[in-house]
């Protein structure tokens, strides 16, 4: 994995034009990484943004988006989210090194991944895309690179959390067997260096 990789456009291969524009789920929309996404792509595509904190999602570029307020830990919330949506991208987790295990990295980082990709199945969306983060595989230190073939090894819970959201994301994959759904693990970490400040 090469650190300060530039972000790629996960959602689809081909051009639609506007009227046939892909409806997206972007969870975690106010986070980083999900504001710069949808800062480069809202005029691409049609978005349902779902963040618990939405105040700064009506700025998005584009038209005929929807803002919804999603906990990820309520997993009749995350069907409703998924509810008629073509693509997935999930970008939701509590990145604190220091967070409680019980009252956020359980239900967010684990819980929540769990719920995502079991609404995505159900409503039979055709891809879900998944941010993982290197803190699965250690930490960066400066410009250091991560091989690809780096042993995991997590230095706090919240890079657990991360190793096993990777994990659950692999076998929610292999049980949809490709028929419902087609999914993309991205360490999102690799393109921090990218994103506005």
């Amino acid at each position: 994995m090469r650190h300060g990789a530039v972000w790629h456009d996960p959602c689809t291969e081909t051009r639609m034009s506007q009227s046939e524009r892909r409806f997206v789920l972007l969870i975690g929309a106010a986070g980083r990484i999900g504001s710069a996404f949808r800062g480069a792509h809202g005029e691409r595509y049609r978005f349902r943004l779902a963040d618990l904190h939405t105040d700064a999602l009506a700025g998005t570029p584009g038209a005929e988006h929807e803002i919804i307020r999603l906990d990820i830990a309520d997993a009749d919330a995350c069907r409703g989210a998924c509810a008629g949506i073509d693509t997935v991208i999930h970008l939701a987790a509590d990145p604190s090194p220091e967070a409680d295990w019980e009252s956020s990295l359980l239900p967010n980082n684990i819980q929540g991944v769990v719920n995502v990709f079991r609404a995505a199945s159900e409503a039979g969306c055709r891809r879900v895309v998944f941010a993982s983060s290197v803190h699965a595989i250690g930490g960066l230190e400066g410009d250091e690179a991560i091989a690809d073939d780096a042993p995991p090894r997590p230095v706090n819970l919240y890079g657990a959390t991360k190793l096993a959201s990777d994990k659950t994301f692999v076998a929610a994959n292999n049980l949809a067997g490709g028929n419902r759904a087609s999914g993309t693990n991205e360490r999102a970490d690799a393109v921090q260096s990218n994103l506005p400040t």
